[in-house]
């Protein structure tokens, strides 16, 4: 008795990607870190 049973999929072909789609993932990050610095830099004023 044979109970095996594939369970893998055929490989599907990868999303594109535009350059506008990365631009913004881009931005987004530089606003995120942006942010976080401008907060770590008004709380180091503050202590002083």
């Amino acid at each position: 008795m044979k109970h095996v049973h594939a369970v893998t999929r055929q490989p599907q072909k990868a999303q594109d990607i535009t350059i506008g789609q990365i631009l913004t993932v881009v931005s987004q990050l530089l606003t995120v870190i942006s942010a976080f610095w401008l907060e770590k830099e008004a709380n180091q004023i503050q202590d002083l």
